[in-house]
């Protein structure tokens, strides 16, 4: 049930808490049990600190199967004037906010803040900049192997400033960004090998369904061979990724884009709008011709 709503990604520990849970118990005439309760405080535990943050305390209700009239009852009461409120928010969402997190704000797509009118070099440096923020959120989850999509998604980044900086080479006037299109060309090239075998270990659940009945089983001694494989890539990949040159890489880049941000926009520049039709055009001029080309009898 899980899997279809995290697919390939893997589940991870978000937030820390300790914990005090004090039992209680509403009972009938007879001594039987009707609603169990639980008062809970916790208190968030911060990674490398002795600090800890309260969340507001909480009582849960359970009740025991043919008592829910008397669970209404029970909430009724401490609902009542002056009494507790109904939490309205998931306990995790709760920590999470205090914690300046929020569920869900992760995500592959980006939506880059361009605004028509604004110059050309100063949108691609806002362009560059969301992917290296990109490329850098996804870099401890990539290096530590915690699932399949956080190397996919820094790939996705490094491959779309390789490219943009090919089609545009001089598009920061007077700036040199030849030695960053070729950082960026030597990270998918060291990160390619590991994302190559990750492939093929999703993609064996599917070739042993086409296997008859029993047989999967004889892929296993594959699979087997293609996680030790991975395994001694992926320490080649750790290795490129916290090295000295990734680290020169980024921190020079990011450096070059701010100062690229910070310059007033040139109103004589061309804007933005003419920048991106001249990426377009040609790629749809390219879509035509070879549509033209095909004919009746065209396979």
């Amino acid at each position: 049930r899980l899997e279809a709503i995290t697919g390939a990604r893997a589940m991870h520990p978000k937030v820390a808490l300790d914990s005090e849970v004090r039992g209680l118990r509403l009972v009938d005439s007879e001594g039987k049990t009707m609603v169990r309760m639980e008062l809970r405080r916790d208190q968030i535990l911060l990674p490398h600190s002795i600090k800890q943050i309260s969340l507001p305390p909480r009582l849960y209700l359970f009740p025991y199967r043919g008592y829910a009239k008397a669970a209404a009852k029970l909430q009724r009461a401490l609902g009542g004037k002056r009494g507790l409120r109904p939490a309205r928010e998931d306990p995790l969402a709760s920590a999470l906010q205090a914690l300046g997190l929020q569920a869900g704000e992760y995500s592959s797509q980006l939506h880059y803040a361009i605004a028509p009118g604004m110059t050309g070099s100063h949108a691609l440096a806002r362009v560059h900049r969301q992917l290296l923020e990109h490329l850098q959120t996804n870099l401890d989850g990539a290096c530590r192997d915690l699932d399949s999509e956080f190397l996919h998604d820094l790939r996705a980044a490094a491959s779309r400033a390789e490219l943009l900086l090919s089609k545009l080479p001089n598009a920061f006037p007077g700036v040199e960004t030849r030695r960053y299109r070729e950082e960026f060309a030597w990270l998918e090239k060291v990160s390619r090998p590991t994302r190559q075998l990750d492939v093929y270990l999703m993609l064996l659940e599917e070739y042993k369904s086409r296997l008859p009945p029993g047989q999967g089983s004889y892929l296993e001694p594959f699979r087997s061979f293609l996680r030790d494989h991975k395994l001694s890539e992926h320490r080649d990949l750790r290795v490129a990724l916290q090295s000295p040159r990734y680290h020169r890489m980024v921190e020079g880049w990011r450096m070059l884009l701010e100062r690229q941000l910070a310059r007033s926009q040139d109103p004589a520049e061309a804007p933005v709008e003419a920048l991106a039709a001249g990426l377009v055009r040609p790629a749809y001029e390219a879509l035509v011709t070879q549509g033209r080309n095909i004919g009746d009898n065209t396979p």
